[in-house]
């Protein structure tokens, strides 16, 4: 072979190979090496079947095939065109094949099939265009949701400070009084603030592992235990101290949801405060100054000023969250959920729509209903992942 084709052929971008009469690799250039996944010595000596479905067809004398694969070595395939010749030596047909990869060939149609028959320059440039706009879209997503883990945080975190303030200044109220600071180490705010501390560890941890690898761990949790663990700070500080509070969900059986805990945590504190806040602003409003401990007007109703109950059905715990404070209008019943909506004067509009977008991940719903005109019912609805018999019976 004439050194100067030779090194034409060592150079092309295309695979060329040689075949002999009965479709044996006798030669191949380096690019046909590169495009196959093999060295030459393990291409030089095969059969070209091996590697080109219905390659022989080559030797039937055609031009070029179209819509032909080339099975790489490590099993992916290619799409390829292939322009065949042949020519002879000694009186024996040898055969010359070209193989193009034909990936960008693919691509290049389906792009004129979206977009006509525009020229190759102007087809690629709107596809740039359109990944530029991909990558906007993506960095706009990625912004949005940093600023939702931020809003979620900060407002979680506010729900868990204002009860640990709220024990301090109860504490401060009592520091003088020994007989009410006793009284006040025998309840259990004690628990209810070691539970606040490390329910706002477990927050910051979530927050370090969602921005890092974005995999928080999820547990099978206790909805019977995360109630009366979120109950515990709701009739904590002197505007809410003499609330009424019914726990009726059943806790003979262990009834579990799959989930965050943080997350579960963030839902039910949502939903007891805003009872808690929907009966104060009922009864009030609150002129601190006139206020005297154990004198306060919703002390005077025998009925319970928030009711929990709930049940479990197809496979489905259900949560509901009664409360004796204002209804909320039938037209406001969804808006409620709707980011940045809030009714309240210290509100942030944030706690339920995160909320819903929590029960939504876990495969569930909330929503608002009247409670027998006397006020509104939040009412939360969980996949059931496991129950275990012989819960607390007492509650």
């Amino acid at each position: 072979m004439d050194r100067h084709f030779q090194g034409m052929i060592e150079t092309a971008v295309d695979a060329i190979l040689t075949l002999d009469d009965r479709g044996y690799i006798k030669y191949c250039n380096n690019a046909a090496g590169e495009l196959f996944g093999y060295t030459r010595d393990e291409l030089v000596g095969r059969d070209i079947e091996v590697f080109i479905p219905r390659g022989l067809s080559l030797l039937s004398g055609q031009a070029k095939i179209n819509g032909s694969i080339v099975i790489k070595k490590d099993g992916s395939k290619l799409p390829i065109e292939i322009t065949g010749s042949v020519y002879k030596v000694d009186n024996r047909s040898y055969y010359m094949a070209i193989v193009r990869n034909n990936t960008c060939r693919q691509e290049l149609l389906r792009l004129r099939g979206m977009y006509g028959n525009e020229s190759e320059t102007f087809i690629r440039a709107k596809t740039e265009v359109e990944d530029l706009k991909k990558q906007k879209e993506l960095i706009l997503r990625q912004q949005e949701q940093i600023f939702e883990l931020y809003v979620y945080s900060a407002h979680t975190l506010k729900n868990y400070l204002s009860t640990i303030i709220t024990f301090f200044d109860l504490l401060k109220r009592r520091k003088n009084k020994p007989e009410k600071l006793h009284e006040l180490l025998e309840e259990d705010y004690i628990d209810s603030l070691d539970f606040e501390l490390k329910s706002m560890y477990e927050l910051l941890v979530s927050v370090l592992k969602s921005t890092t690898v974005n995999n928080v761990e999820e547990n099978d949790l206790n909805v019977c235990e995360y109630i009366k663990k979120n109950l515990l700070p709701l009739r904590m500080g002197k505007k809410s101290s003499y609330l009424k509070v019914q726990n009726d969900f059943p806790c003979d059986k262990e009834y579990y949801v799959r989930g965050i805990a943080v997350n579960l945590n963030t839902v039910l504190r949502n939903v007891f405060n805003n009872a808690r806040d929907e009966v104060i602003m009922f009864y009030g409003p609150w002129d601190d100054n006139l206020y005297v401990e154990g004198n306060i007007a919703i002390d005077d109703t025998e009925t319970a000023h928030i009711i929990i109950n709930g049940y479990v059905k197809d496979n489905y715990v259900k949560i509901s969250v009664s409360n004796l404070g204002r209804l909320v209008p039938d037209d406001r019943k969804e808006v409620i959920f709707e980011k940045g909506v809030t009714f309240k004067s210290t509100g942030t509009g944030y706690g339920l729509s995160d909320c819903r977008k929590i029960i939504s991940e876990m495969g569930g719903k909330i929503w608002a209903e009247d409670f027998y005109n006397k006020g509104t019912t939040f009412c939360i609805q969980i996949p059931l992942a496991n129950v275990i018999e012989g819960g607390d019976v007492d509650d």
